[in-house]
Protein backbone atom coordinates (compact mmCIF):
# COMPACT_ATOMS: atom_id res chain seq x y z
CA UNK A 1 0.00 0.00 0.00
CA UNK A 2 1.43 3.60 -1.07
CA UNK A 3 1.42 5.57 2.39
CA UNK A 4 1.90 8.58 0.33
CA UNK A 5 -1.89 8.47 -0.82
CA UNK A 6 -4.38 10.36 0.92
CA UNK A 7 -8.31 9.89 -0.02
CA UNK A 8 -10.20 12.55 2.26
CA UNK A 9 -13.83 13.35 2.65
CA UNK A 10 -16.37 15.27 4.29
CA UNK A 11 -20.32 14.62 5.33
CA UNK A 12 -22.39 15.46 8.50
CA UNK A 13 -23.79 13.10 10.81
CA UNK A 14 -27.71 13.81 9.30
CA UNK A 15 -25.52 12.37 5.89
CA UNK A 16 -24.77 8.79 7.92
CA UNK A 17 -27.36 6.86 6.89
CA UNK A 18 -27.61 8.29 3.90
CA UNK A 19 -24.60 7.69 2.29
CA UNK A 20 -22.00 7.78 4.91
CA UNK A 21 -22.54 4.16 6.25
CA UNK A 22 -22.48 3.18 2.81
CA UNK A 23 -19.60 5.07 2.53
CA UNK A 24 -17.27 3.46 5.48
CA UNK A 25 -18.40 -0.14 4.49
CA UNK A 26 -17.25 0.51 0.77
CA UNK A 27 -14.02 1.58 1.77
CA UNK A 28 -13.69 -1.41 4.05
CA UNK A 29 -15.12 -4.00 1.61
CA UNK A 30 -13.38 -2.46 -1.51
CA UNK A 31 -10.56 -0.34 -1.24
CA UNK A 32 -6.65 -0.91 -0.37
CA UNK A 33 -6.26 2.48 1.40
CA UNK A 34 -7.73 3.75 4.61
CA UNK A 35 -10.26 6.52 4.33
CA UNK A 36 -9.88 9.95 5.98
CA UNK A 37 -13.13 11.50 7.05
CA UNK A 38 -13.26 15.18 8.25
CA UNK A 39 -16.34 14.64 10.38
CA UNK A 40 -18.76 17.67 10.20
CA UNK A 41 -20.78 17.08 13.80
CA UNK A 42 -20.27 13.07 14.61
CA UNK A 43 -17.55 11.11 16.10
CA UNK A 44 -17.04 7.45 15.65
CA UNK A 45 -19.79 6.35 18.10
CA UNK A 46 -22.02 7.38 15.60
CA UNK A 47 -20.51 6.21 12.90
CA UNK A 48 -18.15 2.68 13.85
CA UNK A 49 -15.71 1.36 10.94
CA UNK A 50 -11.79 1.11 10.15
CA UNK A 51 -11.32 4.88 9.13
CA UNK A 52 -9.02 7.60 10.63
CA UNK A 53 -11.91 10.67 11.66
CA UNK A 54 -10.70 14.54 12.04
CA UNK A 55 -12.50 17.10 13.72
CA UNK A 56 -13.79 19.43 10.79
CA UNK A 57 -14.15 22.31 12.83
CA UNK A 58 -11.69 21.73 14.95
CA UNK A 59 -9.27 21.34 12.16
CA UNK A 60 -10.29 23.63 9.95
CA UNK A 61 -12.03 26.66 12.09
CA UNK A 62 -11.27 29.43 9.33
CA UNK A 63 -14.22 27.89 7.54
CA UNK A 64 -16.20 29.44 10.35
CA UNK A 65 -15.47 32.57 9.12
CA UNK A 66 -17.21 31.76 5.48
CA UNK A 67 -20.17 29.92 6.86
CA UNK A 68 -21.19 33.02 9.00
CA UNK A 69 -20.32 35.51 6.45
CA UNK A 70 -22.25 33.48 3.56
CA UNK A 71 -25.27 32.25 6.25
CA UNK A 72 -25.93 36.22 6.60
CA UNK A 73 -26.35 36.09 2.86
CA UNK A 74 -28.90 34.01 3.11
CA UNK A 75 -30.63 35.98 5.22
CA UNK A 76 -30.35 39.13 3.62
CA UNK A 77 -31.83 37.43 0.50
CA UNK A 78 -33.95 35.06 1.77
CA UNK A 79 -37.19 36.22 -0.61
CA UNK A 80 -34.94 35.93 -3.88
CA UNK A 81 -33.80 33.16 -5.83
CA UNK A 82 -30.14 34.32 -5.04
CA UNK A 83 -30.17 32.68 -1.33
CA UNK A 84 -30.43 29.56 -2.67
CA UNK A 85 -27.54 30.25 -4.84
CA UNK A 86 -26.09 30.84 -1.49
CA UNK A 87 -26.93 28.12 0.23
CA UNK A 88 -25.50 25.68 -2.44
CA UNK A 89 -21.79 27.93 -1.80
CA UNK A 90 -22.09 27.12 1.97
CA UNK A 91 -22.97 23.26 0.73
CA UNK A 92 -20.12 22.41 -0.92
CA UNK A 93 -17.47 25.02 1.06
CA UNK A 94 -17.07 22.37 3.60
CA UNK A 95 -15.27 20.13 0.30
CA UNK A 96 -13.37 23.06 -0.50
CA UNK A 97 -11.90 23.78 2.67
CA UNK A 98 -10.93 20.18 3.24
CA UNK A 99 -9.14 19.91 -0.16
CA UNK A 100 -7.63 23.38 0.71
CA UNK A 101 -6.42 22.30 4.11
CA UNK A 102 -5.06 19.10 2.96
CA UNK A 103 -3.15 20.90 -0.41
CA UNK A 104 -1.20 23.03 2.39
CA UNK A 105 -1.07 20.18 5.34
CA UNK A 106 0.06 17.17 3.28
CA UNK A 107 1.93 18.30 0.81
CA UNK A 108 4.59 15.68 -0.81
CA UNK A 109 1.32 13.32 -0.56
CA UNK A 110 -1.33 12.42 -3.61
CA UNK A 111 -4.70 13.66 -2.24
CA UNK A 112 -7.77 12.08 -3.61
CA UNK A 113 -11.06 13.80 -3.09
CA UNK A 114 -14.07 11.57 -3.04
CA UNK A 115 -17.20 12.65 -2.18
CA UNK A 116 -19.69 10.93 0.17
CA UNK A 117 -21.96 9.50 -2.33
CA UNK A 118 -19.96 7.66 -4.25
CA UNK A 119 -20.33 4.03 -4.35
CA UNK A 120 -17.89 1.21 -5.25
CA UNK A 121 -18.62 -1.48 -6.83
CA UNK A 122 -15.62 -3.86 -7.38
CA UNK A 123 -12.49 -4.05 -5.83
CA UNK A 124 -9.82 -1.70 -6.45
CA UNK A 125 -6.39 -2.58 -7.47
CA UNK A 126 -3.36 -1.23 -6.13
CA UNK A 127 -2.38 1.11 -8.74
CA UNK A 128 -5.52 2.33 -9.69
CA UNK A 129 -4.64 5.80 -8.55
CA UNK A 130 -0.93 6.36 -10.15
CA UNK A 131 -2.76 4.93 -13.42
CA UNK A 132 -5.37 7.80 -13.19
CA UNK A 133 -3.30 10.15 -12.13
CA UNK A 134 -0.20 9.26 -14.52
CA UNK A 135 1.95 11.77 -13.78
CA UNK A 136 -0.20 14.63 -14.21
CA UNK A 137 -0.91 16.95 -11.93
CA UNK A 138 -4.60 16.50 -11.31
CA UNK A 139 -6.97 14.59 -12.86
CA UNK A 140 -10.61 15.63 -12.82
CA UNK A 141 -13.51 15.42 -14.58
CA UNK A 142 -14.61 18.24 -17.50
CA UNK A 143 -17.70 19.48 -18.47
CA UNK A 144 -19.81 22.25 -19.64
CA UNK A 145 -22.41 23.22 -17.71
CA UNK A 146 -24.83 26.98 -18.17
CA UNK A 147 -21.71 27.24 -21.12
CA UNK A 148 -19.19 27.32 -18.42
CA UNK A 149 -16.03 25.09 -17.10
CA UNK A 150 -17.63 23.03 -14.17
CA UNK A 151 -15.43 20.19 -12.50
CA UNK A 152 -17.87 16.75 -10.90
CA UNK A 153 -15.80 16.90 -8.14
CA UNK A 154 -16.69 14.12 -6.82
CA UNK A 155 -13.69 12.45 -7.48
CA UNK A 156 -10.54 14.55 -7.90
CA UNK A 157 -6.99 13.84 -7.99
CA UNK A 158 -3.92 15.68 -7.31
CA UNK A 159 -0.34 15.58 -6.94
CA UNK A 160 1.00 18.17 -4.47
CA UNK A 161 4.76 17.56 -5.36
CA UNK A 162 3.89 19.50 -8.53
CA UNK A 163 5.10 22.87 -8.94
CA UNK A 164 1.57 24.37 -9.49
CA UNK A 165 0.19 23.09 -6.20
CA UNK A 166 1.01 26.42 -5.09
CA UNK A 167 -0.82 28.61 -7.43
CA UNK A 168 -4.00 25.72 -6.65
CA UNK A 169 -3.70 26.45 -2.85
CA UNK A 170 -3.65 30.55 -3.43
CA UNK A 171 -7.10 29.92 -6.19
CA UNK A 172 -8.76 28.10 -3.44
CA UNK A 173 -7.81 30.74 -0.75
CA UNK A 174 -9.42 33.49 -3.17
CA UNK A 175 -12.24 31.54 -3.80
CA UNK A 176 -13.14 30.45 0.20
CA UNK A 177 -10.85 33.32 2.12
CA UNK A 178 -11.43 36.05 -0.01
CA UNK A 179 -14.81 35.09 -0.93
CA UNK A 180 -14.51 35.42 -4.62
CA UNK A 181 -16.38 31.76 -5.11
CA UNK A 182 -19.53 34.02 -4.34
CA UNK A 183 -19.19 36.26 -7.54
CA UNK A 184 -19.68 33.65 -9.21
CA UNK A 185 -23.47 33.15 -11.37
CA UNK A 186 -23.47 29.80 -9.93
CA UNK A 187 -20.73 29.78 -7.01
CA UNK A 188 -20.29 26.04 -6.99
CA UNK A 189 -16.89 24.47 -5.93
CA UNK A 190 -17.10 22.80 -9.67
CA UNK A 191 -17.50 25.88 -11.02
CA UNK A 192 -14.28 27.41 -8.90
CA UNK A 193 -12.00 24.43 -9.68
CA UNK A 194 -12.74 24.93 -13.52
CA UNK A 195 -11.80 28.24 -13.60
CA UNK A 196 -8.64 27.26 -12.13
CA UNK A 197 -8.33 24.21 -14.80
CA UNK A 198 -9.35 26.86 -17.78
CA UNK A 199 -5.60 28.09 -17.49
CA UNK A 200 -4.11 26.63 -21.22
CA UNK A 201 -0.93 25.98 -18.51
CA UNK A 202 -2.82 24.54 -16.16
CA UNK A 203 -5.17 22.29 -18.75
CA UNK A 204 -1.91 20.79 -20.32
CA UNK A 205 -0.54 19.79 -17.11
CA UNK A 206 -3.80 17.53 -15.99
CA UNK A 207 -5.73 14.63 -17.57
CA UNK A 208 -9.16 15.94 -18.13
CA UNK A 209 -12.04 13.73 -19.04
CA UNK A 210 -15.95 12.99 -19.14
CA UNK A 211 -16.99 12.27 -15.46
CA UNK A 212 -16.35 9.15 -14.13
CA UNK A 213 -15.70 7.70 -17.95
CA UNK A 214 -12.59 6.00 -16.85
CA UNK A 215 -13.87 4.59 -13.31
CA UNK A 216 -17.33 3.23 -14.10
CA UNK A 217 -15.94 -0.33 -14.12
CA UNK A 218 -15.37 0.67 -10.30
CA UNK A 219 -17.41 3.18 -8.98
CA UNK A 220 -20.68 5.57 -9.52
CA UNK A 221 -21.45 8.66 -8.26
CA UNK A 222 -25.23 8.72 -6.58
CA UNK A 223 -24.87 12.51 -7.36
CA UNK A 224 -27.99 15.13 -7.54
CA UNK A 225 -30.98 15.83 -4.80
CA UNK A 226 -32.54 12.42 -5.70
CA UNK A 227 -31.13 11.03 -2.39
CA UNK A 228 -32.68 13.67 -0.06
CA UNK A 229 -36.21 12.32 -1.81
CA UNK A 230 -38.58 11.45 1.11
CA UNK A 231 -36.49 13.39 3.60
CA UNK A 232 -36.08 16.44 5.58
CA UNK A 233 -33.37 18.05 3.69
CA UNK A 234 -33.47 21.02 1.67
CA UNK A 235 -32.61 20.36 -1.56
CA UNK A 236 -30.47 23.70 -1.86
CA UNK A 237 -28.12 23.26 1.29
CA UNK A 238 -28.45 19.80 1.44
CA UNK A 239 -29.63 19.90 4.92
CA UNK A 240 -32.06 19.59 7.27
CA UNK A 241 -34.83 22.01 7.56
CA UNK A 242 -35.22 23.80 10.87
Amino acid sequence: MDNNIFIVTTFAKDHIPIYGRQLIDNFEKFWPWTLNVFAEDFTKKDLPGSYNLYNFFAEIPEHKIFLNYVSDLIVQNQQSKKSNSYKKALRWSFKSFVILHCLEKFQGKTIVWIDGDVRTKHKIPSNFIHKLLDNNFIMAYRQKIFGETHIESGLVIINTNHFLNSELIQHYKNGYVKYKVLDLKKPWDGFWLGKFLDEPKIARACSLTSPFSNVSVYLKHDSGKDKFKNTSFDKYSGRKLN
